[in-house]
């Protein structure tokens, strides 16, 4: 191939550009820290070499909690951690599995090392852990990105190995968990994805030991990392059959080379005997389900709502490879790949939107996918190759790229900021914050109310058709505690589940289809919120007097009160602030027979006080 040289520069580029955004985000010291999957990954390495309670994980948990006070707690076990269930021996089974600790482990025992020969705690969880770790997804990402150049660069054109390299490296989510959310599986399984896809080519060229070994270890430990990867077994199986004749031929091969074959699946095999280990001296059983009730669902995946939809969506957040599936409508040009990869592709996508939450939180876009870049990246090469034949069409394909790439860079520092939370994201609120430098309050009203905000510009005030102060109110929440004004206000009590306010009939104020009703309530909220995204409900629903129509709208409460920035998961307490938001008037809703019900949902146990409810009638100009 010519010009070789290009993929060379881009891989430096890529390596200087994760280092400075790593260091730039700075959050090396807090995702594993705060709990979560990160945590649950690492906490093999410090529970089994320094604190020995691989067992119960009681001093890993207070040890962590010195750096981290105010991570989320389970009410639901004595351990008070998500990452960790009991065994029926009493003994906390660590969920996730073991492969992930694995190839951490060399830059756990350099941090310790740090840590010893400095004043840092040796601990498991002071600085210099948490930067060697971190550090880790780096160093992996980057060595499988050599490997899949020298893939690459073997089958295209090495300016086509180098956009698609620059590609998978800045314009997808791998970015994403390579620099920003470093301790998630996601970085090392696309190492061990790009290291099968060379070793599987290497071996069926060379037949070299070395390369079965390297295969056997990749599937080995992409299986340790998540079981139900084990369909990459698929690549290094049906890598190079494209027809009948050349499946008789590797059946022959196996017969030829079975020796290289048996040592790989050894290998693979010896891959899983450390969690088979774990499992049995923890919980009495070799093989355990950690996960409880956290399942897969094979007879109902969500694939369109994986793919499409804008929590987490796949292609909303990396849309660029959106390339790479047409790509593969042209995978023949490349026939030795055609088989393992569509396959796998098409099993991998049905089984990950099998799971139980297939917009999979803690992430910027779908997370699971990041893994398949490494084989995405043929059917991406392929395309390009082929627009790069023509002057117009490189153009346009390198200006769209160019756009893809700047968004997805954006996109992760608005996700870094609060200012775009993908995992909570609706439609309106994701055009709301489409490339905005700073979140706004009508973003966050969107994305709970799941419309767009109202042209207040196209609108005009009719009247007032309800108000609140509470001053002579006969609610038993009536409460003079604080008010905004007056003397009284309605009290929500951290053990009030639902709070109903009230209720009012439509029928006097002459609504229209296309009218709006603006509501407005001032709040205030007794503690912060404790879950990203969740909070008290201020609910406005339609009501139909025989209940069979009924349309709901609620905001968050205290995400909205005190905060400038307008964070999607903080406010302030103890001060009073207003919330405001537009609802419409549909063709539904029959003023004649309908109600507007006004009501809390409070769930997390916090205090809320509201004063000052007022609903008005506006109008187009």
């Amino acid at each position: 191939m010519k010009n070789v040289g290009y993929s060379k520069v881009v891989l430096g580029f890529l390596l200087a550009v994760y280092l400075f955004s790593f260091f730039q985000f700075d959050r090396w010291g807090k995702f594993i820290r705060d709990g979560g999957d990160s945590w649950g990954y690492y906490a093999y390495l410090p529970a089994l070499f320094i604190h020995n309670d691989l067992d119960n994980l009681q001093t890993t948990v207070d040890v962590n909690e010195i750096y981290n006070k105010n991570r989320r707690t389970n009410p639901t076990n004595d351990l008070g951690i998500y990452e960790a269930n009991p065994a029926d021996n009493g003994n906390f089974v660590i969920k996730y599995t073991i492969g992930v600790a694995t190839l951490q482990l060399p830059f756990f025992f350099i941090g310790h090392t740090v840590a010893s020969l400095s004043a840092f705690p040796t601990d498991g969880f002071s600085d210099p852990y948490m930067l060697m770790i971190h550090l880790s997804s780096i160093f992996y990402v980057f060595l499988g990105l050599i490997f899949l150049r020298k893939v690459l660069v073997k089958h295209f054109e090495d300016n086509v190995t180098a956009l698609t390299i620059l590609v998978v490296g800045l314009a997808t989510n791998l970015f994403y968990f390579t620099t920003y959310n470093t301790g998630m599986a996601h970085a090392y399984l696309f190492f061990l994805y790009c290291m099968l896809l060379y070793a599987t080519v290497k071996w069926y060229e060379t037949k070299a030991v070395r390369h079965a070994v390297m295969v056997g270890l990749a599937c080995g430990m992409i299986t340790l990392i998540r079981p139900v990867e084990i369909i990459c077994l698929i690549i290094p199986i049906l890598y190079g059959i494209s027809n009948i004749h050349e499946l008789q031929q590797r059946l022959t091969d196996y017969i030829k080379n079975y020796k290289g074959y048996l040592l790989a699946i050894g290998v693979y095999i010896l891959c899983g005997i450390s969690q088979l280990i774990y499992w049995k001296i923890v919980t009495g059983e070799f093989f355990f389900y950690s996960y409880t009730h956290e399942t897969l669902d094979l007879t109902n995946p969500k694939i369109i709502k994986g793919l499409f939809q804008f929590n987490n969506g796949w292609l909303i957040y990396t849309p660029v490879m959106i390339l790479s599936l047409m790509g593969l409508l042209f995978l023949w040009k490349k026939k030795q790949f055609l088989l393992s990869v569509v396959l796998f592709i098409g099993l991998h996508i049905y089984i990950i939107y099998s799971w139980y939450n297939p917009n999979y939180s803690n992430s910027f876009g779908s997370r699971p996918m990041v893994e398949t870049y490494a084989l995405l990246a043929i059917p991406f090469a392929i395309f390009s190759g082929m627009l790069f034949k023509k002057v117009l069409t490189k153009f346009l394909l390198l200006l769209l790229i160019s756009f893809f790439l700047f968004l997805n860079i954006f996109q992760t520092w608005q996700t870094s900021k609060g200012i775009l939370w993908p995992e909570d994201a609706r439609r309106s609120y994701y055009w709301a914050s489409f490339l905005k430098t700073k979140l706004t309050y009508e973003a966050l009203i969107v994305n709970d109310l799941k419309i767009g905000f109202a042209d207040t510009s196209n609108l005009k005030y009719v009247n007032t058709i309800y108000e609140q102060g509470f001053e002579d109110s006969l609610l038993p929440q009536k409460s003079s505690m604080t008010t905004n004004s007056g003397n009284f206000a309605f009290h929500m009590k951290p053990d009030d589940v639902l709070a109903k306010i009230d209720i009012f009939a439509l029928e006097p104020f002459q609504l229209q289809p296309g009218d709006w009703l603006k509501v407005t309530a001032f709040f205030n909220s007794r503690k912060p919120m404790s879950l990203r995204m969740h909070g008290t409900r201020f609910v406005t629903r339609f009501l139909r007097d025989d209940a069979s129509y009924r349309k709901t709208y609620f905001v968050r409460v205290e995400n909205k009160l005190g905060d400038p920035t307008y964070s999607p998961f903080w406010g302030a307490t103890n001060v009073w602030d207003s919330i405001y938001y537009f609802i419409p008037v549909t063709e539904k809703i029959n003023p004649q027979s309908d109600n507007l019900v006004i009501y809390l949902e409070n769930d997390f146990q916090n205090e809320i006080l509201v004063d000052d409810i007022k609903i008005e009638h506006w109008i187009k100009k």
